[in-house]
């Protein structure tokens, strides 16, 4: 996927998230191993790591499928640094996947990964 389509799937997915009542806290946080797509702050309070899929029309390949494991440990190590980066701090926290296919036709599937 072209990194313009990428950028395009995580403004829609910014957009949802803020109409939901999250507070966007970063975007493209690129850490050692790793990038973070989304950071926000959900209406109860849990800090949200967002992996944002574009799910391209005709791909023969679901979007969720590229989450893989080794994917999956990436996120972790870099949500980990960021964590560590604000102090550790005692928040709550979850992994959510975005799958976009238009910017009406998003599916938010929270708790993705489970530690």
């Amino acid at each position: 996927m072209s990194r313009l389509k990428g950028q395009l799937g995580e403004d829609i997915a910014t957009a949802y998230l803020e109409r939901q009542k999250y507070s966007i806290l970063a975007r493209n946080v690129v850490m050692k191993g790793g990038e973070l797509d989304i950071v926000a702050k959900a209406p109860d309070g849990t800090l949200v790591f967002c992996e944002v899929k574009y799910y391209a029309l005709g791909s023969l390949v679901h979007p969720l499928e590229a989450i893989t494991p080794t994917k999956q440990r990436r996120l972790i190590r870099s949500a980990e640094l960021y964590l560590k980066r604000l102090g550790n701090p005692d928040i709550a926290c979850r992994f959510d996947a975005i799958v976009v296919k238009t910017a009406f036709d998003i599916t938010h599937l929270e708790n993705v990964i489970v530690q």
